[in-house]
């Protein structure tokens, strides 16, 4: 297992290269039909991708690697428990070894329009991550939800406890804009 300094590293990571992606990433910006400003949309992947890249430039020389959407499908111990066809968005951790898992996040955004079923997408995604804390001994798992309508993705947090969702091993991290840094927040906010 992981040590609590090397999660607190990675933090650190973390919010370093999170402040270096660009609006471009965060928003990205889509063609509209002709004389049209272009859309505006939060897409995961593309800030995934983005992220995975600024960390990668900042990666100090470490025992421990990152990997993005890593394929566990046909992995002789990762079977059951929400982790058959798992690929959570990015992983940290020393290949090879079961015994040095660091921490495994999924990446949600917090646009201002909530895609549907927004609030099953969350819970399986939590699912992914505590089967991943729990089972393959991740030392943590991370939501980390991009965008400024993280009340939104609280309250759903919320309902999601109300019925009992186990958050150990779990922490919800938060950037609400380009050029500034995640960082961790409750799983509720005080006033939802």
């Amino acid at each position: 297992m992981g040590r609590p300094e090397d999660v607190q590293k990675f933090g650190e990571l973390l919010a370093n290269a999170s402040a270096l992606v660009g609006s471009n990433y965060f928003l990205l910006p889509m063609a509209n039909k002709q004389d049209s400003p272009p859309l505006i949309f939060a897409r995961e992947r593309v800030y995934a991708y983005e992220l995975y890249h600024r960390l990668r430039c900042l990666w100090p020389d470490w025992s421990y690697s990152i990997g993005g959407e890593i394929d566990k499908t046909g992995h002789p111990i990762l079977r059951g428990d929400k982790l058959d066809k798992a690929k959570p968005d990015l992983l940290v951790h020393r290949p090879g070894r079961m015994d040095q898992n660091l921490v495994a996040i999924e990446i949600k955004a917090a646009s201002p329009k909530p895609p549907n079923n927004e609030r099953d997408r969350i819970k399986k995604d939590l699912d992914k991550l505590a089967a991943f804390c729990n089972t393959v001994k991740y030392e943590r798992g991370l939501l980390l939800v991009f965008g400024k309508e993280i009340a939104r993705i609280q309250k759903h947090l919320k309902k999601i406890a109300e019925n009992g969702f186990p958050f150990d091993s779990l922490e919800l991290w938060h950037q609400s804009e380009p050029g500034k840094q995640a960082h961790k927040i409750p799983w509720v906010a005080s006033d939802t």
